[in-house]
């Protein structure tokens, strides 16, 4: 009987940790969509890029893109010398970074 209760709060609390991260995840990548487009160009700067590779990554997970949860990876491994430039350009055009979503 206690371990039936005890496993019972146990996935509760899991539940609960789960449905928090989720809602962290999404109240992050409404946060940064809604920056200003100043904010936004400076993020995107050589350096300060990985903000947004990590975004894309968030994003995806969030809403459950299998494709993009691997681009997003290799994004951050590799994309980080010359995808800047193209995070700038996108920003100024459309106000948003360029992503498969």
């Amino acid at each position: 009987m206690q371990l039936k209760l005890l496993a019972k709060i146990e996935f509760k609390l899991y539940n609960v940790h789960i449905i928090s991260m989720e809602v962290i995840m999404n109240s992050l990548v409404r946060a940064m969509d809604k920056l200003n487009i100043v904010i936004k160009i400076i993020l995107a700067l050589p350096v300060l890029d990985i903000v947004w590779h990590f975004y894309r990554l968030l994003r995806s997970i969030d809403r459950g893109n299998v494709l993009g949860i691997i681009l997003a990876v290799l994004l951050i491994v590799v994309g980080w010398a010359f995808f800047w430039i193209v995070d700038i350009i996108s920003i100024i055009l459309t106000n948003r970074v360029l992503w498969i979503d």
